[in-house]
């Protein structure tokens, strides 16, 4: 005898005096169904979940996105600050290869204007660009008294709250200047006669001024709060550059003022005990 299958029989009665009828549906076809609509379920719950986790995914690669962007933009600036400090280490080194120690600076004027150039022997072995440096660099190079160029003048009054430390052997940490504590708004002035080389933010010394004073000495200005003059600018000693301020990685106003000679930090007290 062959098994009868199980149906489903639906009774459908309409409103009114409609014919009533019946749906009638087998048992495995409503199992099919059943678990058609459970995995419909689960396809379902599955789609939402990957898509709250990729839009999870797609906010974090916009904010790595937006970060990457920013280092991007800061290595370049890094690396156009390098290019510049290079391209001033190669100028320097071309300068001091050209003069060697031949140059001699001479007065004609009793009072202290600048002469002349006095004449070296090697001038017939200069390049074009050689005497194109050499003319640039004299003209700037007239304009210095020998005793002014040197970086002995105080930049600012105040009181000295942390005086110069080497590097420490064991600890490797040094404080390569000294810290002079003044009023905000203090005017700033250069320790010598000289050429800017750097006149900008950073992020340790915040507005930050270097300045090359041609007979080996580099004297820096950190954490200003305004700076007065800008790159390849000749200044004067005494000249008013930056105005006092707590710019850059400090807790107060003040002055973070060093002086290095040949590429080496010098404490600048030594200096001044001969000014």
């Amino acid at each position: 005898m062959a098994k009868r299958k199980k149906i489903l029989s639906i009774l459908v009665i309409p409103e009114g005096e409609k014919q009533t009828f019946s749906i009638k549906i087998r048992y495995g076809i409503l199992k099919i169904l059943f678990v058609l609509f459970v995995l419909f379920c689960i396809v379902l719950i599955f789609g939402a979940v990957s898509y709250w986790n990729l839009m999870k995914i797609s906010q974090d690669y916009e904010q790595l996105t937006k970060a990457n962007q920013t280092l991007y933009e800061e290595n370049l600036l890094i690396n156009e600050i390098m290019h510049k400090f290079l391209a001033i280490q190669d100028s320097y080194s071309r300068i001091k290869e050209i003069f060697g120690e031949k140059l001699e600076l001479t007065r004609t004027d009793p009072f202290g204007s600048p002469g002349e150039l006095s004449s070296f022997n090697n001038t017939k072995y200069l390049t074009s660009r050689d005497r194109e440096d050499l003319s640039q660099v004299s003209n700037l190079l007239l304009r210095t008294d020998l005793l002014s160029a040197y970086p002995t003048y105080i930049p600012v009054e105040g009181e000295i709250t942390q005086y110069f430390s080497p590097k420490d052997v064991v600890t490797g940490i040094g404080h390569f200047g000294i810290d002079i504590s003044a009023k905000e708004g203090s005017v700033i002035s250069a320790a010598g006669d000289g050429i800017v080389l750097f006149a900008n933010r950073t992020v340790e010394g915040g507005n930050q001024i270097i300045i090359d004073h041609q007979n080996g000495y580099i004297s820096f200005y950190k954490h200003n709060s305004a700076l007065l003059v800008q790159e390849r600018m000749f200044v004067y000693q005494s000249q008013p550059i930056a105005l006092l301020g707590n710019s850059g990685l400090s807790s107060a106003p003040h002055l973070h003022f060093e002086i290095w000679k040949h590429y080496v930090p010098i404490d600048p007290l030594t200096l001044w005990s001969v000014n």
